[in-house]
């Protein structure tokens, strides 16, 4: 594999999921967010030349995809319309007409969620693991059985935490710099 592919691929990696959350928040179909995805990639690759401040690249990538989710729904409109007579629909698309799930609260939320992704992954996976369980799991376990499930003391759970969570700290502050 090249060096070029290889960066392509760890760009993709790195930014799957923020895109395909986008055209889930529109409440797409599975078919129509893999489109997306593909169009904001495909979009991504013809100005990957043009990006320069790559601190900007994950809000690029949700307007793109923002918008490819509103064209999508936009175009399956018009498909749905009858034409009786030529000329009878406005090619045009009236972006009023399309619920934007995005407020710009949310898009800065989803931001911060991406960055903190990445920053978990950085870490040791015992501290992945222990940090997904306290602030991550919907079914809210306690301190023993994160212990039972890690094989730790009941104590060392605490421990481990604050540990973990300034090891996490470190990684978004040099992530801001």
């Amino acid at each position: 594999m090249s060096g070029k592919q290889l960066a392509w691929d760890l760009l993709l990696d790195r930014y799957a999921r923020l895109i395909y959350s986008v055209p889930r928040r529109f409440g797409l179909s599975e078919d129509d967010a893999a489109d997306v995805f593909q169009n904001v990639c495909v979009s991504l690759w013809r100005n990957l030349g043009a990006l320069r401040d790559t601190n900007s690249l994950a809000r690029w990538l949700l307007t793109v995809a923002q918008n490819e989710c509103i064209e999508t729904i936009a175009r399956q409109k018009r498909d749905r319309v009858r034409v009786v007579e030529s000329g009878d629909i406005d090619d045009t698309v009236d972006r009023s007409q399309v619920e934007d799930p995005f407020t710009p609260d949310l898009l800065e939320q989803l931001e911060e969620e991406h960055k903190l992704r990445l920053a978990l992954a950085k870490l040791p996976d015992r501290c992945q693991q222990l940090l997904k369980l306290l602030y991550f799991d919907p079914t809210h376990p306690s301190y023993v059985e994160i212990a039972a499930r890690l094989g730790l003391g009941s104590t060392a759970v605490g421990i481990n935490r604050a540990r973990c969570l300034e090891r996490l700290r470190r990684i978004l502050a040099d992530a801001e710099e």
